[in-house]
């Protein structure tokens, strides 16, 4: 499929999607070469500062419709906001008490949630990881309002890359080098099995397993382990899920992540200069 029916697809016809990159960078070809993540010095040169993945935080309920349209392009966009800018402090005392009064704990939670749009760093005391506050009722009808708000229809373009290799083999490395530089990238994604869809991709096992969060599935074992993932065999990129199978599907990272990219880093490597990081 050519890739300019697959941004159609995506971009216009589903519900559940999403400045260009440089073809070839020298870094690149410096990751490649150590197969290492880069450490702090290079957050100038794209890295985001180490640590930012937890696994135990993601949002502890599934994409959900919601008049009639699958919100996994909004649960997938909060979780990276969340993951990037919620601190956790368990042993703290926590700021509110969602059984006394839902309603004050739900503006507090709302007030810092204004703050992650601005990009701050915020702390969340007396929880342990995004799971469990999720898990609080109270406080998952606002995340859940958070995700409905989310655009499910928007306008972007796919980023460049190496013309020279196919279009999915050059993604898959792209999306290797991105995690190597420690992003939380958001990847659309089109297949048979899966129709249109959208997913983070978090880690890399080895040299051909990307490890992919989906916002449809929630770790069995309350721990994000792998279970699924992106391969590439040949010029195809395969996408196995937690006991769902394997699936071929096209897959594209748009112009709007780059965006939500560089406004991240530059908040971030602030932060870390700062010692909040």
């Amino acid at each position: 499929m050519d890739w300019r029916v697959l941004l159609v697809c995506l971009i216009l016809l589903t519900s559940c999607n999403d400045e260009g990159n440089p073809a070839v960078t020298d870094l690149d070809e410096d990751i490649e070469r150590e197969g290492t993540s880069p450490g702090a010095p290079l957050c100038s040169r794209g890295a985001l500062p180490k640590g930012i993945v937890r696994d135990q935080d993601f949002l502890n309920f599934p994409n959900f419709g919601y008049r009639g349209i699958g919100r996994c392009r909004g649960h997938a966009l909060l979780s990276q906001r969340l993951l990037y800018f919620m601190r956790f402090e368990p042993e703290s005392l926590r700021e509110w008490d969602c059984e006394l009064d839902a309603l004050d704990c739900q503006a507090k939670l709302r007030a810092k949630l204004d703050s992650i749009y601005n990009n701050q760093i915020v702390k969340i005391h007396g929880y342990k990881n995004l799971q469990e506050l999720s898990s609080e009722l109270a406080l998952r009808s606002v995340l859940r309002s958070e995700i409905i708000s989310t655009p499910h229809r928007y306008s972007a373009t796919p980023i460049l890359l190496n013309p020279s290799l196919p279009r999915q083999p050059a993604l898959f490395k792209e999306m290797k080098r991105r995690v190597r530089l420690n992003h939380l990238t958001y990847v659309a994604l089109k297949g048979e099995e899966v129709g249109a869809h959208g997913v983070l991709i978090y880690k890399l096992l080895g040299a051909n397993r990307l490890c992919v969060r989906d916002p449809n599935i929630i770790p069995e074992q309350g721990v994000e382990d792998c279970q699924s993932f992106f391969t590439l065999e040949g010029d195809a990129i395969f996408y196995t899920r937690a006991q769902r199978g394997v699936s071929r599907i096209m897959a594209e990272i748009f112009s709007d992540e780059e965006v939500r990219l560089n406004s991240f880093r530059q908040s971030l490597c602030l932060a870390r200069k700062q010692g909040y990081l």
